[in-house]
């Protein structure tokens, strides 16, 4: 009993909910009896059979056997699937080098209960480099892959089984592997998308300026569609279908068109109520050319493809998916635009903005996360040449559909499925989803019906959309000359910071250097290092002083952060001094990317200066035109 009381009071610090589940938690179905070496081991019981977890010998022997056979790398982070009584993770986890990371998984807390009562756990709860997941617990695995592993380790994730407790459950531990590997595609996809795209999303947002200063933000508008329909109009291939049915939706819902749907629906004849748009690169402008949109509210992501806001005739609002630029630019300008989650696809992206509007229930329209009848797009989009043909080195592979047969998918797409179906689950008790595309992947939560059935049904009222939209869009009072010059002064300070950065970082370039070719000459004299070491720590120091600067652009620093870690990875049997030269090369590589950045975003600073000095000295209707 005492050992017990030992082990919860360890739980209670990391996980107090379990605490008290456990103490309620009967253990049946086990029968806990004695090896021949006076170790306990588990018998489980059912209605088929009886079975051993651990071995009736020597259990001790027989985990030394099983960590031997799947034996740990330096740098390895594990998930081991079944805990019994522990034997096994023991005796991987108090041998394995100090880099490895344990992820503990038990789903069955009749295990966890009997550990505890009959186990020293010490060795297990706690412990810095060991986290348990027990009794099916919900975990957001993005989230905890990039708290725990970290996006440039992932690779280094492996899992195994200890067999006779994952047998009980498999079923659970597949799922869980899937969810596993699943956030592990979708982080690398994230991130690689970032780090390719960084440094064009920010050149943009500092070319988007001006229009941001002249347009609205869309939070003015959360939360006042309350309870009214949305439809959110992909362009997928089976819009070719229903398209023409919107025609029954407008003005009892709220139609969101994304910019690939754009072409669609205006040649069908039907003005959506808002268009979205939030992709950076040059390819996204042909969504808005050769195509009359006056009168239709675009929303722009701050970070879009400069052009497109410069040359849409209509209104516009404005908002962000990157939560530190969005704050940061908003803190510039004094004013709110509104955050909205950037999700894979801009879809849903906008299904997230129906949700933050309120909506209810959401139309899902176009999104066949599919290659209906072999296509990619429905008819008119600027993508409609494309088919499946375009696309077969994504590997293809099928996922259920609507109708319960299997359609083809591609990894890209599969993503989009996945975001749509965690976050309807996150909302479920809120809002109503329709899928009422009428083909295409079945979407896990959503209710499937023929656009026909989802009009009749939820858009049987007059919805005020144009009205509310040109009401936020009308009364927006551009910044007067005083403000505008404040938000110059802003900039010109960032400047100015990003200079000092600039030499700064080129100073620890030049020290690193020094330090470097001081190992390299063997043993360095004392007097030259202290005096190395000194200049690298006050330069430190002076950039700590602009950590608000690099927190806000932390995503053009990703690039030369990930070559460092990868420099920086130890290998095995490597002498001290190859050490020291391994950390001064990583230096001057992390100095050099401080030095490249600064001096990069600097130029972008002073051509968003300029412009906003135009847009004020012309105003703003010469400098739309």
């Amino acid at each position: 009993m005492e050992l017990y009381k030992k082990n919860l009071a360890r739980l209670k610090d990391i996980k107090p909910d379990l605490v008290e589940r456990l103490d309620n938690l009967e253990i049946n179905n086990l029968e806990i009896i004695v090896a021949k070496n006076n170790m306990p081991t588990i018998q489980v019981v059912t209605a088929e059979k009886k079975f051993y977890v651990h071995s009736t010998y020597n259990p001790s022997r027989e985990a030394a056997q099983w960590a031997e056979t799947n034996k740990v790398k330096p740098g390895d982070k594990l998930f081991i699937f079944g805990l019994g009584l522990g034997y096994h993770v023991q005796e991987m986890v108090t041998k394995a080098p100090k880099d490895v990371k344990f992820f503990i998984v038990e789903p069955n807390l009749v295990f966890v209960k009997a550990a505890m009562k009959y186990i020293d756990l010490g060795y297990l709860l706690g412990k810095s480099n060991v986290y348990c997941i027990f009794g099916e617990e919900e975990v957001k695995f993005e989230e905890f892959l990039l708290e725990h592993v970290g996006f440039d380790n992932l690779e280094r994730i492996r899992f195994t089984d200890y067999s006779p407790v994952v047998r009980l459950t498999i079923d659970y531990f597949n799922t869980l592997k899937q969810k596993i590997t699943k956030a592990i595609s979708n982080i690398i996809i994230e991130m690689n998308t970032m780090l390719r795209f960084s440094e064009e999303w920010i050149n943009n947002l500092f070319e988007n300026i001006p229009e941001l200063i002249a347009s609205p933000g869309i939070e003015q508008l959360y939360g006042k569609f309350q309870g009214e329909a949305a439809i959110i109009v992909a362009a997928g291939p089976s819009l070719n279908k229903n398209i023409s049915m919107l025609k029954q939706a407008k003005g009892k819902s709220l139609i969101i068109c994304v910019g690939t749907a754009l072409k669609p629906m205006l040649k069908a004849g039907i003005r959506p109520d808002l268009v979205v748009s939030v992709d950076g690169g040059v390819a996204n402008l042909r969504h808005f050319t050769e195509v009359n949109h006056e009168n239709i509210p675009l929303l722009f992501d701050i970070t879009i493809y400069p052009e497109i806001p410069r040359i849409y005739k209509g209104p516009k609002l404005a908002g962000g998916c990157h939560e530190n630029l969005l704050r940061w630019i908003e803190g510039v300008m004094s004013e709110r635009k509104g955050l909205y989650d950037m999700g894979p696809s801009v879809a849903n992206m906008a299904f997230d903005l129906a949700r933050r509007l309120k909506c209810n229930p959401i139309i899902l329209v176009g999104q066949d996360l599919a290659y209906t009848d072999g296509k990619a797009h429905a008819t008119g989009s600027a993508y409609d040449y494309r088919t499946i043909k375009d696309f077969e080195d994504r590997g293809l592979f099928t996922v259920e559909g609507v109708d319960g047969k299997p359609v083809l998918t591609d990894s890209i797409m599969y993503a989009f499925l996945w975001w749509y179906e965690n976050a309807i689950k996150s909302t479920e008790h809120f809002y109503k989803v329709i899928d009422a595309t009428e083909g295409g992947a079945k979407i896990p939560g959503t209710q499937v019906m023929t656009l026909a059935e989802a009009i009749k049904t939820f858009c049987r009222h007059e919805v005020n959309a144009e009205e509310k939209l040109e009401k936020v869009i009308k009364t927006y009072k551009i910044p007067e000359r005083e403000h505008i010059e404040s938000i110059i002064g802003k900039l010109d300070n960032l400047k100015n910071q990003l200079i000092d950065l600039g030499n700064l970082g080129e100073k620890g370039v030049d020290a690193s250097e020094k330090l470097l070719q001081l190992y390299q000459k063997g043993l360095p004299e004392t007097t030259q290092m202290v005096k190395v070491l000194d200049e690298l720590e006050s330069i430190d120091k002076q950039i700590q002083k602009h950590k608000e600067t690099t927190d806000v652009f932390v995503l053009m620093f990703q690039k030369s952060i990930l070559r460092v870690n990868q420099k920086s990875k130890q290998t095995n049997e490597e002498s001290e001094m190859e050490k020291a030269k391994r950390v001064a090369t990583c230096s001057m590589e992390l100095y050099k990317g401080i030095a490249e950045v600064a001096h990069n975003t600097l130029d972008m600073v002073v051509k968003a200066i300029r412009r906003i000095e135009i847009f004020t000295d012309k105003g703003v209707a010469q400098w739309k035109n």
